[in-house]
């Protein structure tokens, strides 16, 4: 007897979620995680963080083996999600395995209970995932893949400047004035209804009216109904400008909600950033009269380098001293650079704004890397004062120039085999803008494509003009015609490259796109008027299949296409016989379509639930050069094995189709529906035996009958049983969904049928 899911579950066998995958002849395996101990109830991949334990089954199933073989099932430590009290999940432990024996004398499918328990903590975390590692010996298993749910939510603040559009900010300057802020709430998730935050904003370590003045003291945040973000109304706040060194001060931003469901919301501050201690950081280099740089060209040697700090005030009471760190930025040493020393001092003197370091020695490494512009971290520190680090540039001279294509408006990247002549422009790109105008000579030649058999062009040079401080130019318009033909080729390439003095031009490839596509092979019925098929019926007996092979166009000469046909999934002389094992198709000249004398295919009709399985044809051609491509076809033999579906309805004048019953519904009526996917030849009786699942009687539910019958009467595809009245208990427990089990067997049908 098939054991077969009942109440709030789908009552049907589930197939696929990539198998084992086997040597040739080993038989396939399944390794599942499900809610019942039964190959075909509901698949788990996912649990609620708040659901409490679930106690789940895993469910082995194999097909097809040819000796025993031990499956082991260990937890893995790839997930996202850390096992223990203190982490996301408390069970299974990190030490569980499972292992259960398939295949000779053990039977095709095996049950072992699992039990999963999130940790429900409040941490704003994400989805998470817990792995689970299949084994065994001679079969690639795909891992199992639990994710936990997160059901925390928060809400999280920050400003911007109110602007259009709106940049965020992080405080405002002391000798900014006025200056507009709007409080920015974020929340973790889409809202499910308009949440409202309540601001409160005080005094930090600033002081109100000594250090700054606000437009108001509390203010709301609407984030409306499927949105994450909301913004305040604009609010002015006005620092007060002094000359205090005070340091940065901070305004506190406090904000409740009354909707229910998200945590607390964190305080946060606007900081006033004081002006009168910053110092910046910056470079010159180094000459009697020196001149301010932002960077070093990489091919330019050992180069010197000072170090400039610059107060936004004269010192006052004596010298400030910065000392100064040089770091990795995105550029390493000695890969990248050298650099003479990696620490240094600036003395800004008393009374003055503006100091200098000693000379630097920065030495870029000049390799052919294409890496763009890196960086060299300089930070600095001095006492009561802020600092505002800098970084010194590396100019990368690697392929400073990029070659691309427009149609002139948009960017392309080749053009079609079936275009006709089609406009294209060569774009030269420079890594930054140049300082004066610059021409770049470009040369077109042959890549995969040859000219003329391939395509023709309007010029093989052109130019192109990048002005003083652009970032781009275009050369003049160039006409590309491809040759359209019907050799099947795939794309080809014309090859552009460039040169400019002083720089390096990287060079790119137009592509031209083939439009000769493969014959493709189908199916039809052979009948008259032939339909089109995909498969054949294992109960069908003798069925008559035909080979189509379509071109994408009219072929210039006969194409004769020969089809080898062997096993897919199917194997034969156990899955089916045919007529032949090869045929040919022949597209006459100036047809599109041709079709293969009639074949006869006999699938054997068997009692295996074994699935939809496969019979490949593959084809190659003759009498097109070069040899035109053929996509090979698969026919399917449609399994009719496990044909009888169980589900529900609510046995009412016009029943409704259901997939459970409330546990506060009390007594509820419930009819088990039986459906074949094709009208029966003979009356079909369907015995049901009804047990628990997760649910016990009497604690869980009560129900008027344990067994009951359903018939689908000669010539129909349903049958339904009397009524059942199912009576749950309303209890205060949370438990979660439970379910109720309807297993079946058939009567009436040789060979008996699967329900």
């Amino acid at each position: 007897m098939r054991r077969i899911l009942g109440l709030g579950l789908l009552a049907a066998l589930v197939v696929g979620l990539l198998p084992a995958v086997p040597a040739e002849g080993q038989g396939m395996i399944w390794v599942r995680i499900r809610e019942m101990p039964d190959f075909s109830s509901t698949m788990v991949t996912e649990v609620a963080e708040n659901g409490g334990m679930r106690n789940l089954w895993w469910v082995f199933t194999s097909a097809g083996l040819p000796s025993e073989v031990s499956v082991t099932v260990t937890l893995g430590s790839t997930g996202t999600a850390t096992a223990g009290a203190s982490g996301d999940f408390t069970s299974p432990a990190s030490s569980s395995s499972w292992t259960a024996t398939l295949g000779g004398s053990s039977g095709a499918w095996a049950a072992q209970s699992v039990r999963i328990t999130p940790v429900n903590d409040s941490l704003v975390e994400g989805d998470e995932t817990i792995v689970f590692s299949i084994s065994a010996t001679g079969y690639t298993i795909p891992d199992w893949t639990v994710t936990i749910k997160d059901d925390d939510k928060d809400i999280k603040l920050s400003f911007d400047d109110g602007g259009s559009p709106a940049e965020a900010v992080t405080g405002v300057d002391e000798e900014g004035g006025p200056q507009t802020v709007r409080v920015v709430a974020t929340a973790s998730e889409a809202t499910s209804a308009a949440v409202t935050v309540n601001v409160t904003i005080a005094a930090g370590t600033a002081t109100a009216t000594t250090d700054y003045g606000i437009s108001t003291s509390t203010t709301t945040v609407t984030i409306a109904n499927g949105d994450t973000v909301g913004r305040s109304a604009d609010l002015t706040v006005t620092p007060v400008m002094d000359t205090n060194v005070e340091g940065d001060e901070t305004i506190v931003f406090s904000a409740t909600t009354s909707t229910t469901g998200y945590l607390a919301i964190s305080d946060v501050s606007l900081p006033i950033f004081d002006d009168d201690d910053d110092i910046t950081l910056s470079f010159d280099d180094g000459e009697n009269t020196p001149s301010a740089i932002t960077g070093v060209g990489e091919e330019d040697g050992a180069q010197t380098v000072r170090v400039v700090a610059t107060a936004a005030r004269p010192a006052s009471g004596g010298n400030v001293t910065v000392n100064v760190t040089i770091a990795d930025g995105t550029a390493a040493s000695p890969g990248d650079y050298g650099v003479s020393a990696t620490s240094t001092t600036v003395t800004i003197s008393n009374g003055d704004t503006v100091g200098r370091s000693a000379a630097l020695t920065v030495t870029p490494v000049d390799d052919t890397a294409v890496e763009r512009d890196e960086t060299i971290s300089v930070t600095g520190t001095a006492s009561g004062r802020d600092v505002k680090s800098a970084e010194l540039l590396l100019f990368d001279d690697d392929d400073d120039i990029v070659l691309s294509f427009d149609d002139g408006s948009s960017a392309v990247t080749g053009v079609d085999e079936e275009g006709g002549a089609q406009t294209v422009r060569v774009v030269a790109t420079p890594a930054q803008a140049v300082p004066a105008q610059r021409s770049v000579s470009v040369t077109i030649a042959d890549g995969t494509a040859a000219s003329p058999g391939d395509y023709g062009i309007s010029a093989t040079s052109t130019t192109v003009t990048i002005a003083g401080n652009a970032t781009s130019g275009a050369s003049a318009v160039l006409t590309v015609t491809p040759v359209s033909d019907m050799s099947v080729e795939g794309d080809e390439t014309i090859s552009v490259t460039g040169t400019l003095s002083g720089y390096d031009v990287k060079s790119a490839e137009l592509s031209i796109t083939d439009d000769d596509d493969d014959i493709v092979l189908s199916f039809d019925d052979g009948a008259g008027t032939p339909s089109a098929i995909t498969g054949v019926g294992e109960e069908g007996g003798p069925q008559t299949v035909r080979v189509v092979a379509t071109s994408p166009r009219a072929v210039s000469g006969n194409v004769t296409v020969n089809v080898t046909i062997a096993d897919g999934t199917a194997g034969s002389p156990g899955d089916y016989g045919v007529s032949a094992t090869t045929t040919t198709v022949t597209i006459a000249s100036g047809d599109t379509v041709g079709r293969s004398a009639d074949l006869t295919v006999t699938p054997v009709s068997d009692t295996a639930v074994e699935g939809d399985e496969t019979i490949v044809f593959a084809g190659t051609d003759t009498g097109v050069t070069p040899a035109l491509g053929v996509r090979s076809a698969s026919l399917s033999i449609f399994d009719d094995d496990d044909d009888i579906v169980l589900s529900f309805d609510d046995g009412a004048g016009t029943p409704s189709a259901i997939t459970g019953v409330g546990e506060e519904g009390g007594a509820q009526t419930v009819r088990v529906v039986a459906t074949s996917p094709r009208a029966v030849s003979a009356d079909v009786t369907v015995n049901v035996t009804i047990a628990d699942g997760t649910a016990a009687s009497p604690g869980d539910y009560a129900i008027s009958a344990m067994s009951t019958t359903i018939t689908i009467n000669s010539g129909d595809t349903v049958g339904r049983s009397a009524d059942l009245t199912v009576t749950p208990v309303s209890d205060t427990a949370v438990e979660g969904d439970e379910t109720i089990v309807f297993a079946g067997t058939d009567t009436g049908v040789t060979p008996a049928l699967g329900v």
